[in-house]
């Protein structure tokens, strides 16, 4: 209200207005982030400890510059076939109708790496007992190579080296 008075006459107040605070959506915390193999993969994400209404899912595939909004007001998504690494997050709904802003909940990363692609080693070779060299080549391979294995039975057993270059001498 205001108190209002003109020259030296009475005060008086004016009528009363009662303004309401509406709380904001508490934003949770979205469950979970996690790293996956490219194609085949899928899990479920979890919003919990949110407080108001599910209004979508978002992703992006740019680290969050750009958002596509996903028609899901479930407190779960499940994803699957990933491709690349992928961010996630909920939008809750503002109060009175919209009138205050959405509330974004904490963001889930699924961290998507290439298959493993084994590559070839080049090539076949015959040499000569005792007074030989040269290097053996691991080419279009993708991931780390973790070490090279040696067979001197054909193939039935094999013995590891702990060369992990991309060439063995």
């Amino acid at each position: 209200r205001a108190i209002v008075q003109s020259g030296t006459c009475t005060a008086d107040t004016s009528t009363i207005s009662v303004v309401y605070v509406v709380g904001t959506a508490n934003s949770g915390i979205l469950l979970s982030s996690s790293n996956k193999c490219s194609g085949n993969n899928g899990d479920t994400l979890l919003l919990v400890g949110y407080s108001g209404i599910i209004d979508h899912w978002e992703s992006s595939i740019d680290g969050g510059t750009t958002w596509d909004s996903i028609t899901n007001t479930d407190d779960t998504l499940i994803y699957q076939n990933l491709t690349t690494t992928t961010h996630y997050r909920v939008v809750l709904q503002g109060g009175l109708g919209g009138q205050c802003p959405n509330n974004i909940s904490p963001i889930a990363v699924i961290t998507v790496s290439p298959a493993t692609v084994p590559g070839a080693v080049l090539s076949d070779t015959t040499v000569c007992s005792g007074s030989n060299t040269g290097t053996l080549y691991l080419t279009g391979q993708i991931g780390t190579i973790m070490n090279w294995e040696v067979s001197l039975d054909g193939g039935n057993n094999w013995f590891v080296l702990s060369n992990t270059a991309d060439s063995l001498n």
